[in-house]
């Protein structure tokens, strides 16, 4: 384990330079890159938990691995649907796993899709009964039972808001997660949270779902550098 600051952020600039300044992160030095720090946080625990995680998955890129334990507790499965498949598979991507993902005591069938906006995959939530046949009644061809539910999450095209940053938050002017998105489900505790991010990587969010495609947020996570704009 990695050690936790309470009450400093501290950071490594590609030239090596260490900062400190207000917030808990994990004191992990990334070769070079930028530590995410922790700027907003409802549950402690957790928080501080995925901020060394998510930190400690960091690649130079921007990218993020989703390697640790916490991610592989759920096991995804590929969805096989009738008709022809997109040649394209990193495009057209369909997995399944049965899971308690809004923590109501009852298993769910999550289906993660992850397809192209502009070359770049994006990913959704589709939640079912563990009984359900939609994956039976959809094919390649018409994915409309699947999209059909209204118990998802898709923003593919949009943005989230991050509406939990206090009013006063110089943040608030920064460019929130949008356009393609990265959904990682996990589970910590027993319990189930999603990971939101978008291609820039500058924003993290660790959420729980709350059914119908509604998040609370618990925590934001947020690396300065990745930003398109300085914020005023």
């Amino acid at each position: 384990m990695f050690p936790i600051l309470p009450e400093a952020v501290t950071t490594v600039s590609r030239s090596g330079a260490v900062g400190v300044g207000w917030l808990a992160v994990a004191t992990l030095a990334l070769a070079g890159g930028e530590l995410y720090q922790t700027v907003m946080s409802k549950e402690p625990r957790v928080c501080e938990t995925m901020a060394e995680v998510l930190n400690r998955d960091a690649e130079w890129d921007g990218n993020l691995r989703y390697t640790h334990d916490v991610f592989r507790r759920i096991a995804w499965t590929p969805v096989k649907l009738r008709g022809q498949a997109p040649r394209d598979g990193r495009c057209s991507t369909l997995e399944q796993a049965r899971f308690d993902l809004d923590n109501d005591g009852r298993e769910d069938l999550v289906i993660r899709s992850s397809f192209c906006m502009r070359g770049l995959p994006s990913d959704s939530l589709y939640v079912f009964p563990p009984d359900s046949e939609v994956l039976e009644q959809a094919t390649w061809q018409d994915l409309s039972p699947l999209h059909a539910t209204a118990d998802k999450f898709e923003r593919t095209g949009g943005a989230y808001a991050l509406k939990e940053l206090p009013a006063e938050d110089t943040r608030r002017n920064a460019a929130p997660p949008a356009g393609v998105f990265t959904l990682r489900p996990f589970i910590f505790d027993q319990i189930s949270y999603v990971s939101l991010t978008d291609a820039r990587r500058a924003w993290i969010v660790v959420a729980k779902y709350q059914q119908r495609g509604r998040l609370q947020d618990l925590c934001y996570f947020h690396a300065p550098s990745r930003e398109p704009r300085p914020i005023q």
